[in-house]
């Protein structure tokens, strides 16, 4: 038996705008095509039998029908909901969690260690901010997973979609 522990600094991203958050949802929840659902079917789609049978461009082409632009939605925590209940405090400002991917974003990460899957796929928060602004807030996935060399360079590539994404839907594209 053995215990082992490994502290990393990770480094957080946030973008804040002047839009309103409901905006900021709006556009995130375009962006990663949440109309069509859970990233559950785009699991259910990875382990059926249609990608098992040799046939993996069409289903590749399928997730790819099913994500956003580069994300798919896989599921939201709005956390400021039960929290202003559980907390008696009705001005705690509206959060959102969101949690997206692209399963085939993920393959090339957890293929070089599954310990990754701790923070693939990643998360969002959105959060309101007093005077109206929305702030989007992510953890650098590339200081998350560890791993070798190839893990990062693959951590690295999710993380610069992450930001594209993300200032896509915050309409911040100055670098800060």
């Amino acid at each position: 038996m053995s215990k082992q522990v490994i502290e990393r600094i990770v480094p957080q991203i946030r973008y804040t705008t002047q839009l309103p958050i409901q905006e900021v949802l709006r556009r995130l929840d375009a962006a990663i095509n949440r109309a069509q659902g859970e990233g559950g079917k785009i699991l259910e789609l990875l382990a059926s039998d249609a990608w098992q049978t040799g046939n993996r461009a069409a289903a590749e082409a399928q997730v790819q029908r099913l994500m956003g632009r580069s994300f798919g939605f896989f599921g939201e925590l709005p956390h400021s909901a039960w929290l202003r209940r559980y907390l008696d405090q009705a001005d705690l400002p509206e959060t959102h969690v969101y949690t997206l991917g692209n399963p085939l974003f993920a393959s090339e990460i957890l293929r070089h260690g599954l310990h990754a899957g701790l923070y693939v796929p990643p998360r969002v928060a959105v959060v309101a901010e007093k005077g109206g602004a929305t702030t989007v807030v992510y953890d650098l996935l590339a200081a998350l997973v560890g791993g070798g060399e190839e893990q990062r360079r693959a951590a690295e590539e999710v993380d610069r979609k992450l930001e594209e994404l993300v200032r896509e839907v915050t309409g911040v594209h100055d670098e800060a």
